[in-house]
């Protein structure tokens, strides 16, 4: 997604706006499934790219 957004903005703050949204999405779809996901890191929180870990409840 990072490469995606990358082509639609230079601003670092909205590439970090958009990985937040992206993380709380996944956290909402994922919960209503039954799965969990846990932020390794992300733009939004200062790392160079994010990474979310999806388990099975």
């Amino acid at each position: 997604m990072l490469n995606m957004w990358s082509q639609l903005t230079d601003d670092e703050d909205k590439k970090k706006l958009m990985c937040s949204a992206a993380c709380k999405m996944y956290e909402g779809v994922g919960g209503k499934l039954g799965i969990s996901v846990e932020k390794k890191c992300a733009l939004a929180c200062g790392a160079e790219c994010c990474r979310l870990a999806f388990r099975k409840n």
